[in-house]
């Protein structure tokens, strides 16, 4: 750089600075000066509080699960259960302990699980979920350790844990521990959220009962053996077929016996018991008296075909077929909803015909 240029740049530099200093700034005209914006803490957002436990949490039962317990203490403690019908709150389920078949139903309502009907020696598929003669409070609202309630024997039930640890064949669950106090014994039933019952404990006079869930099973749906009657007309004999038939949850059995009663073994030369196009309207039980009633479609008789002695197999059939598997000793037979009545058969109100095996043998292939 050239010396004099050197010299008089900090001169120059000066000078700026002053003529600076001493130009007036312009003030802006009709303008306020701005008021500084107030900052206003945020206020952290608060964390809701977790859902309060409901009675329908526990209200698990699923579709075509079978879930399997295993005993210890006794021969029955050990036993599997299905659901036969879930619709609207309402739970029908078979429990098979070995030694009986034993259906209950399990209700959602007045925040509660009760069980509102219990019927043993059901081998058969019906809907009981109309059905009450029991009103026993399971599971009851407010979900806190310490509610209780007194059931109709006396027996004081009671919460008495809300998030217990229990370990079982199947795996470790967080449960709701239920204790009930009787005069002479205690029972602890354990349930977990979206899987129901996992443990239960009984101990009277020093014993002690427990069963335990042991696996958890999908897809697998109730089985029966079923006795198909047919006419063995050759032969004026009533046969039968024992074949197996499963029901899916909601399924009714009324269809497969149907079809059952349809379709004949092969190449047998027996007589279908029901024509293609006869349907089943209704089935309908009466404990007390022993009776299943079965209402069948006009096509009933009207493709029937047969003579006297043909008429009276048919019907043979059709009532050892229904009271075996319902496990009635007497069937009363309608048609359209009134009491049989062929040109050879009349069937009065009050009437029923009585499951017999007299003159009726198991069919054997030729």
């Amino acid at each position: 750089m050239d010396k004099r240029l050197r010299k008089t740049a900090p001169a120059l530099l000066l000078c700026l600075a002053l003529v600076t200093a001493c130009t007036p700034v312009p003030k802006p005209q009709g303008t306020a000066a701005p008021t500084p914006a107030r900052v206003t803490p945020a206020t952290p957002a608060k964390t809701p509080a977790p859902a309060a436990d409901t009675a329908a949490d526990y209200f698990a039962f699923k579709a075509d699960r079978r879930l399997t317990y295993r005993g210890t203490g006794n021969e029955f403690a050990s036993y599997v259960t299905l659901v036969d019908y879930l619709k609207n709150g309402v739970a029908q389920t078979r429990q098979d302990n070995g030694g009986t078949t034993t259906v209950f139903v399990y209700a959602l309502a007045d925040n509660a699980i009760k069980r509102v009907f219990s019927r043993e020696e059901t081998y058969f598929k019906y809907d009981f979920t109309a059905s009450f003669n029991d009103d026993e409070v399971l599971v009851k609202e407010p979900i806190r350790t310490g509610n209780s309630w007194t059931l109709g024997d006396g027996s004081v039930r009671a919460i008495t844990a809300v998030d217990k640890k229990v370990t079982t064949p199947s795996g470790t669950y967080r449960a709701l521990e239920i204790t009930t106090t009787g005069a002479e014994s205690a029972q602890k039933d354990y349930y977990a959220k979206d899987i129901g019952l996992v443990k239960s404990e009984f101990a009277s006079g020093g014993n002690t009962v427990t069963s335990e869930l042991e696996s958890i099973e999908i897809g697998v749906f109730a089985k029966a053996t079923v006795r198909f009657y047919f006419p063995e007309f050759d032969r004026q004999k009533a046969v039968y077929e024992e074949r197996a038939v499963e029901t899916k949850t909601n399924e009714d059995a009324v269809p497969k016996l149907r079809l059952g009663l349809q379709t004949v073994p092969f190449g047998s030369g027996l007589t279908k018991t029901l024509s293609d196009d006869t349907k089943i309207l209704g089935v309908s039980l009466d404990d007390g008296k022993g009776i299943v009633t079965v209402d069948f479609s006009k096509e009933l008789i009207e493709k029937m075909n047969a003579g006297t002695a043909l008429e009276g197999l048919i019907i043979k059939s059709i009532t050892n077929t229904f009271g075996h598997y319902y496990g009635m000793d007497k069937v009363v037979i309608h048609v359209e909803g009134k009491p049989y009545e062929s040109g050879h058969v009349m069937l009065r109100p009050g009437e029923y015909f009585n499951v017999s095996d007299d003159g009726t043998a198991e069919y054997q292939a030729p």
